[in-house]
């Protein structure tokens, strides 16, 4: 042991002969220094009458070796390493720790450093002293290390180049005005869509794939072609002015339907209608029904609204009386007189008015009066 140590109101030191120093004011206040190295206090004394005023240890330090754990600022007689320093004591160690004093590996316990409130984490603050302080802004953080990013916190520069997936885009999200006008967005990239089919907006206003049908047929490369039979005499323009080389002649076959002489009342087929002409010589008065809408126009296999012709009856009978009468079949308006007197010739103008499914219809119409066969 080396350096100076003064001790008011003990006496002269002396030497033991263990080789011990005895550092002694009366049989109770004194200091022993063991040849070992050991320093006794025997019976506490007021240290406000010690001035320790340097200390040198062998190499300048003082290792964990000579401290006992937990021991300053204990009370008790000391013996053995430093454990026990009085309150009174004058020796002061503020301050007096520096960065160079602590073990690299010393790995002092969190537990030993001052109180951290709840949440807050050690920040260097503007004079580069690590202060607690609360995290805040764009994240906050819990006591268990959990960091979350605040609500509506992420904008676009926080955002890397390209880095966002269709995986990371919520089903449902996005809206019309998040498409950039002038996007571009090719038909290739829209859902398939069947060949020859239309986008067309439904009932709901939803675009809907939808197949065009009705008075017109589209195909895939966008050829679009009127249904056959689907223009009726309301869909031409009053001042339509069709020429007419438009529209189509249909050559009817003209056939004499010749009875002779007969007894009995005739019904006409399609086609003696179509024939043209009707002569015959009843034996009495007798009556001559025309053939019904419907086969007429199933006769007339182009048949069109307002194809006409002109159909002959011939009353061929003498003396009287034997008139023939014109009768109307289902679908069939008679238009005008319906008697041809014996012996005399009536001519009618058949005039097709329908010729739709189900709704066929032609009228027979009187255009002279019955006169003299010759």
């Amino acid at each position: 042991m080396s350096g100076k140590l003064s001790i008011n109101e003990l006496a002269t030191p002396k030497i033991t002969s263990t080789g011990d120093l005895v550092l002694q004011a009366n049989s109770e206040n004194y200091i022993t220094c063991a040849s070992g190295g050991n320093i006794e206090f025997h019976k506490p004394i007021d240290l406000n009458s010690v001035d320790l005023t340097e200390v040198d240890i062998k190499s300048g330090t003082i290792d964990s070796t000579a401290i006992s754990n937990s021991s300053i600022g204990a009370t008790g007689h000391s013996t053995g390493k430093f454990t026990t320093l009085e309150a009174t004591t004058s020796v002061n160690f503020n301050n007096k720790i520096e960065n160079d004093d602590i073990n690299t590996t010393a790995a002092i316990a969190f537990s030993k450093m001052e109180a951290l409130a709840d949440g807050k984490v050690l920040i260097g603050s503007g004079a580069n002293v690590a202060t607690a302080q609360n995290i805040s802004g764009d994240i906050t953080i819990t006591n268990a290390g959990v960091a979350t990013i605040g609500s509506e916190k992420v904008d676009n520069g926080k955002i890397e180049d390209a880095t966002i997936t269709r995986d990371k885009i919520q089903n449902g999200t996005l809206q019309n005005a998040d498409i950039n006008a002038s996007a571009g967005v090719e038909f290739s990239k829209l859902e398939g869509l069947t060949a020859g089919q239309i986008i067309l907006g439904n009932a709901s206003n939803v675009p809907t794939d939808t197949a065009i049908s009705g008075d017109i047929a589209i195909t895939n490369a966008g050829v679009v072609s009127i249904t056959a039979g689907a223009i009726v005499n309301a869909d031409v323009n009053a001042s339509a002015g069709i020429a007419g080389s438009k529209l189509q002649s249909q050559a009817l076959p003209y056939e004499i339907q010749n009875e002779g002489g007969f007894s009995a009342d005739k019904v006409l087929t399609a086609a003696q209608l179509v024939g043209g002409m009707f002569r015959g010589s009843p034996s009495a008065p007798k009556t001559i029904t025309t053939p019904s809408a419907s086969d007429l126009v199933a006769y007339l296999s182009n048949a069109t609204v307002n194809l006409g012709w002109v159909y002959i009856v011939r009353n061929e009978a003498s003396g009287g009386p034997k008139k023939l009468t014109m009768v109307a079949g289902t679908g069939c308006s008679l238009i005008g007189h319906a008697d041809i007197a014996e012996g005399k010739v009536r001519h009618y103008m058949v005039h097709i008015t329908n010729v739709g499914s189900g709704t066929e219809a032609y009228d027979l119409i009187s255009i002279t009066d019955d006169f003299p066969h010759s």
